[in-house]
């Protein structure tokens, strides 16, 4: 029992393809000081009926020239009839809403 339920997790989650990555990292630099400098650690996504979720982590620098440190990302693809309709990204603020939303969506254990 222990196993199927294991094996129903690992087919939901999975790494982004290079497509989904380049999509997510395009939402994300777009309110980055410096988007050049953004580097990218992912955590494994969930697939739903109705749009995939992908969390990760992100550091890029600031107006200052230095990196800011690795900070939590949340992004939800919204697909309609297999079609990618909206990408919505997240990046957290410090407060920890991002992280229970990874929570939430089960990209976090």
């Amino acid at each position: 029992m222990l196993i199927a339920f294991a094996l129903a997790i690992a087919a939901q989650t999975s790494s982004p393809s290079t497509n989904e990555k380049r999509i997510i990292e395009g939402l994300i630099k777009y309110d980055l000081k410096d988007p050049g400098s953004a580097k990218f650690r992912y955590l494994p996504y969930r697939r739903a009926e109705s749009g995939h979720v992908y969390c990760g982590y992100v550091n890029a620098k600031n107006s200052f020239g230095g990196y800011t440190g690795f900070r939590m990302f949340h992004v939800t693809f919204i697909y309609s009839k297999a079609k990618l309709v909206t990408g919505v990204a997240f990046v957290d603020d410090g407060k920890g809403y991002i992280q229970q939303m990874c929570l939430e969506d089960g990209a976090l254990q």
